[in-house]
């Protein structure tokens, strides 16, 4: 249970991050990024043997950062109770793009080790950054790695300048899957979340972008 409200916490700090962006730019919420938002509910929360629960957002962190919507939530695999927590933030492309894991989770006294990796799963050609997250916990350190990836088209991409590459999206999709490690040194082709996101990722096509999808089943 601790993981999991650790994980909970990772993914509320950057969500929250969206921030600064906001303060800095002031970005309003545009028409096409609220009706983005709204598919977000569409988002099942049975994938396979997984079962999510949703979670929420400090309501005066959404106000403030003026999300057009986001989807928190955390899913457990009914067999081995594994867990991933999913975290979608949707809004104007400027503050969406910005605020990567790798910047605000060393403010929550989060260690990044070693420098972010590009991670792309064949079946579905989604490039995602990867890197893992330690955290002391008295004497017993908690190590999570996390994949975070951006989408305004249905292709979910890494880009090294998430700002330039996407800077005439109307909208935009910020997506992290965050795991606790049981091996800490377990590379990310090994990760077991490759398989939870094997199954979130073609829902995510349909839900988000239906007009993207050859494949949707009305």
């Amino acid at each position: 249970m601790h993981r999991a409200a650790l994980m909970i916490a990772l993914v509320l700090v950057v969500l929250s991050g969206l921030v600064h962006g906001v303060w800095s730019d002031r970005w309003q919420v545009a028409e096409q990024p609220a009706a983005w938002a709204e598919r977000l509910r569409d988002v099942p929360r049975d994938l396979g043997d997984w079962h999510g629960e949703d979670m929420e957002l400090d309501g005066t962190q959404q106000q403030v950062a003026e999300l057009a919507g986001y989807l928190l939530r955390r899913y457990v695999h009914r067999g081995n109770q594994g867990e991933v927590v999913v975290g979608i933030a949707c809004g104007r492309a400027g503050p969406i793009a910005v605020h990567t894991p790798d910047v605000c989770f060393r403010g929550a006294g989060q260690d990044m080790m070693g420098t972010p990796l590009k991670y792309v799963l064949p079946e579905d050609e989604a490039a995602f950054w990867t890197a893992r997250f330690r955290r002391e916990n008295g004497g017993n350190p908690i190590v999570s790695r996390v994949f975070w990836s951006w989408s305004a088209n249905g292709t979910w991409k890494a880009p090294h300048n998430s700002r330039l590459e996407f800077a005439r999206a109307p909208a935009l999709y910020k997506l992290y899957v965050v795991r606790p490690l049981i091996v800490p040194d377990v590379p990310p082709e090994k990760d077991a979340a490759l398989g939870f996101m094997q199954l979130l990722l073609p829902e995510l096509r349909r839900c988000l972008f239906p007009e993207t999808c050859a494949r949707c089943v009305p």
